[in-house]
């Protein structure tokens, strides 16, 4: 069986898996909620001037010291010359009473994003098109890629390209109600033997 050239860049695509195309858009449709959610918290609560680049350091780091840094970095400065004889872990614990809702939700939601892109084809970034969240082009390709299976040969080829253009005869003669695909109606096998190809002639002639 001749194979087709693994260095070639066109590949032929044989089918698609629809169920994994459409688990995997499922789970992209989520975590774009909660990656929107952790954006909307984060500004709020932590830096409203915070990019998105930075968000996605912090959900990737889901570390609830670096989000109480982030949010109370000149907080922290002014109780450091307020109280020198604190030290700074002191002075953290001192300041995260005031937010422990927030982070712990934040890092909730970064956990559950985390968990969710496991064994998936996408990632964090894949999500991130002009400073937004979306379901971009990248995640798209990437789910289709998934869920795509390739030819391998050239003989994978020439079946899917024969199987095409029988399913179609097929297709047409339904639609067009010459063939019916139920055991009352006229099917396939009725007219011709599609492991020989012969006709049957007799069959015809009944109708």
């Amino acid at each position: 069986m001749k194979q087709l050239n693994p260095l070639s860049k066109k590949k032929e695509l044989l089918f698609v898996k629809e169920q994994t195309q459409e688990k995997n858009t499922n789970t992209a449709n989520n975590i774009l909620v909660l990656l929107n959610e952790y954006r909307q918290l984060y500004t709020l609560h932590i830096d409203e001037n915070g990019s998105i680049d930075e968000v996605i350091e912090a959900i990737q780091s889901n570390s609830q010291e670096q989000l109480l840094d982030s949010k109370y970095s000149d907080d922290k400065e002014k109780l450091k010359e307020a109280f020198p004889h604190l030290d700074e872990k002191d002075i953290m614990q001192m300041l995260s009473k005031k937010s422990i809702g927030t982070i712990d939700e934040l890092t909730n939601l970064s956990r559950q994003i985390i968990e969710s892109l496991k064994g998936k084809p996408m990632q964090l970034e894949n999500f991130v098109l002009n400073d937004d969240f979306k379901i971009t082009s990248k995640v798209e390709t990437k789910i289709k890629n998934d869920a795509s299976i390739y030819c391998t040969s050239t003989k994978q080829v020439e079946l899917k390209n024969l199987a095409i253009k029988l399913s179609g005869i097929v297709s047409d003669a339904i639609k067009s109600g010459l063939l019916a695909p139920d055991r009352l109606g006229i099917n396939t096998e009725d007219i011709i033997n599609v492991n020989t190809g012969e006709i049957h002639y007799h069959y015809i002639l009944r109708h």
